[in-house]
């Protein structure tokens, strides 16, 4: 069987969503590829194990009566996600490294993990793409100047920051493309296009998080200035469950450590069937992107051309599915984030 891989990273806390959005990009694809020679699926036993472990925690939840903050487990270990895209004999290997979201703070990185920590890293700065997932909660949530003082520590934006910028500098390095998708999770309260929200406050969400995240779209404009990399930014909202409505939303002091926490419990809305919404776009940018690259570099030596090359030489079905996926409309709650214009450099004084 012919493959080709895809490296894609992910960078966010503990909490975060990165296990809960990969099982929903997986999921939200299989219908778009519906009656076409294409499929996709789990890449091996481990992804199948990861797939169904997080589905059946979701169902779980539902068919309890409702669903928790942090109902969902959270992850212990690396997990290595391989995603593929299958037409006959022909794959693409969507590889996809999940880990801990406390590794990404130093000081709660446990030295035996300093090694595991590196591949994640090695892996990140390989990606093309990097999908940053948000808590959408959390921040629509915060009221008090306190809470909004504690945001950034509590999604540790300085820290993936930090990932971000090794992501966009392997990107400089490489002399590749890259894409950027900012992510939140958990907007059902927030948009009425899903039968979750009461209020449109999706305008509201799109501004929290250009704000919280400016320095981290400054900090790609710094890196491609004077590159030959390009960079897209773009702001895909996901629903992960779609049929719940935020109930109530607490903001308390954790005694032994005076941090501030948060927790949220949302209800079910009518039937308690999974409604997942946004991450579908998710799935359009990363092939769109790839299919752009690939073409505008298909007589060039580097990844994009080497892609293209055994792209239009294995199967014209894959190829022809990717095309039809690159076409497909985005739904109305995508955004391109306010750029950042960084000013032009001064000339270097003799």
């Amino acid at each position: 069987m012919s493959a080709h891989e895809v490296k894609i990273g992910l960078a966010a806390p503990r909490g975060g969503g990165k296990t809960t959005l990969i099982t929903t990009l997986l999921e939200q694809t299989k219908p778009m590829l519906a009656g076409l020679p294409v499929s996709i699926e789990p890449a091996d036993r481990q992804t199948e194990m990861n797939v169904a472990d997080c589905s059946n925690q979701l169902a779980g939840a539902l068919h309890a009566g409702g669903f928790d903050h942090m109902a969902l487990a959270t992850t212990n270990d690396v997990s290595r996600f391989n995603l593929q895209l299958v037409a006959g004999k022909t794959t693409i290997q969507l590889k996809i490294m999940d880990f801990p979201g406390g590794w990404i703070a130093a000081e709660t990185r446990l030295p035996q993990f300093q090694q595991d920590w590196r591949e994640v890293k090695e892996h990140i700065e390989g990606s093309i793409a990097l999908l940053v997932p948000v808590d959408a909660t959390v921040i629509m949530e915060a009221a008090s100047p306190r809470q909004h003082h504690e945001l950034p520590t509590m999604l540790r934006i300085a820290e993936v920051t930090s990932i971000v910028r090794a992501w966009a500098k392997g990107r400089v390095v490489a002399k590749e493309d890259g894409l950027l998708i900012l992510v939140p999770l958990k907007c059902e309260t927030y948009f009425t296009d899903n039968g979750g929200g009461r209020r449109d406050q999706s305008v509201q969400l799109l501004h929290a998080v250009e704000k919280l995240y400016a320095d981290l779209q400054r900090t790609v404009a710094e890196e491609a200035h004077n590159a030959t990399s390009r960079f897209t930014i773009r702001y895909h909202p996901v629903d992960t469950i779609g049929c719940v409505q935020l109930k109530s939303a607490r903001w308390h002091t954790e005694p032994s450590s005076n941090a501030l926490q948060f927790e949220a419990h949302y209800a079910i809305q009518g039937e308690p069937t999974l409604r997942r919404k946004g991450a579908d776009g998710v799935m359009i940018e990363l092939v769109s992107f790839l299919l752009r690259n690939a073409q505008a570099k298909q007589r060039q030596q580097d990844w994009f051309g080497q892609f293209w090359l055994w792209l239009t030489g294995e199967s014209q079905q894959l190829r022809d599915a990717l095309e039809m996926l690159a076409k497909r409309p985005f739904n109305g709650r995508v955004q391109s984030p306010k750029p950042v214009i960084l000013p032009a450099k001064s000339p270097v004084q003799s």
